[in-house]
């Protein structure tokens, strides 16, 4: 079966009349979230919104979002291109320019003149990305060194900076994002979120005892590498609970969820009662809904006589259950089971960031205030994780997993 296929069957399936009716707005909201879940950016015919990367035409002329624009930059050009009340301004900020602009010629005479009388900027090119970076925000031909010391142990641990220079300073990067590679450093900006890795990399790398602290943006790649071991910084307000990151590309731990979860809605539809809400499924789920669908699997596994209906569709459904509770030894609880999915879709993400191809890796959570709190885990820890903890401690909201940092402990 092809994905459009696949797309089609799903559609159909989640429509409460059992088949997809585009002058209804519930149909069309939920084919968005299959195509969402399928990793697919659903545009509108003749209404398509514009992308980094991308060219779209607009007053007749054709345009191109360079890949250095910034995310908050082009929603507010999408934003604005409804209402269709554009300024140059906008697009200078949104780094938006003509595919192929007009160029003046101008007399070699008056271009020597234009060149004699402009001003001689200092342009400092990017080598060692951050460290340019943070002499040129600070307005200084050195970068100041750290007064204190700090420490990352390999444990759950917390960094609170008290030296007034360091917090200063540490305060004034937190916003800083670093420039495509290869650019000036005065084309970085500051971020919308995701603060911090700039600002960490400094505490780290210019102290008395430094750190070899590395930027290793990119891909699957952790923000930074201190002494070799990946560091993903997070931003978030003080709390438990810290979200790691998309889930679209585990696509084997994403495929037995979907199993579960796609049983789930089968019984959900056919009880009796009919679906008032859509069933949970990849993108919004909790260990509970998890539990409750494992429930429905386990109990639907039981039924031999159902098994025995010469059906495509029987025969397809019971596969992909055997192969689910196979894989996990075939439990029989369904709490143990929601709590072995949820640890291998957390492991996978660990893994793959911050742990790379290292043997264990670091979640930071930072503040402009200087309060960092840290969590070393292994690829040891991982395979051990407590269940219960997993179970009472992680969830998916929006694409993303969550965790509750207690796991760790």
């Amino acid at each position: 079966m092809s994905v459009v296929d696949k797309i089609v069957a799903e559609w159909a399936f989640r429509c409460k009349k059992g088949y997809p009716d585009m002058n209804n707005p519930d149909d069309v909201k939920i084919l968005k979230e299959i195509y969402s879940e399928y990793g697919v950016l659903l545009e509108e015919e003749g209404n398509k919104p514009i992308i980094k990367g991308a060219t779209f035409n607009l007053g007749g002329n054709n345009w191109v979002v360079t890949k250095d624009s910034t995310d908050d930059n082009v929603e507010a050009i999408n934003q604005k291109k409804e209402t269709k009340k554009f300024t140059k301004k906008d697009f200078i900020a949104a780094k938006i320019f003509p595919v192929n602009p007009k160029v003046k010629n101008i007399p070699a005479k008056e271009k020597a003149e234009k060149v004699e009388k402009a001003p001689r900027e200092r342009k400092i090119v990017v080598k060692t990305t951050y460290d340019q970076l943070i002499a040129y925000k600070l307005k200084q031909d050195t970068i100041p060194p750290v007064e204190g010391d700090y420490v990352l142990k390999t444990s759950y641990g917390t960094i609170k900076i008290t030296n007034d220079h360091d917090k200063d300073i540490f305060s004034k990067l937190y916003k800083i994002a670093p420039p495509t590679a290869g650019q000036a450093v005065d084309a970085a900006g500051s971020k919308g979120s995701g603060h911090g890795e700039i600002a960490l990399y400094w505490l780290l790398k210019f102290q008395k005892d430094p750190y070899t602290v590395e930027d290793s943006r990119g891909g699957s790649n952790a923000d930074l590498l201190v002494n070799g071991i990946g560091v993903e910084v997070k931003a978030f307000p003080k709390g438990q609970t810290i979200q790691l990151g998309r889930i679209g590309k585990y696509t084997t731990q994403l495929t037995r969820l979907n199993t579960i979860f796609g049983v789930n809605a089968l019984i959900t539809d056919f009880s009796g009662g009919g679906r008032k809400t859509l069933p949970p499924n990849a993108i919004h789920a909790t260990s509970k809904d998890i539990e409750e669908a494992c429930a429905h699997v386990l109990e639907v596994s039981k039924h031999e006589s159902l098994r025995t209906f010469n059906m495509p569709f029987i025969t397809s459904m019971f596969n992909k259950i055997d192969e689910v509770l196979s894989f996990y030894d075939n439990p029989t609880d369904a709490k143990e089971l929601a709590s072995k999915l949820l640890r291998d879709l957390l492991v996978a993400k660990f893994i793959d960031k911050p742990i790379g191809s290292g043997e264990a890796g670091y979640v930071m959570n930072v503040s402009a205030h200087g309060n960092l709190e840290y969590t070393y885990i292994t690829k040891t820890e991982l395979e051990t994780l407590d269940l219960d903890k997993v179970y009472s401690g992680v969830f998916i909201n929006q694409g993303m997993i969550n965790f509750n940092k207690n796991i760790f402990n």
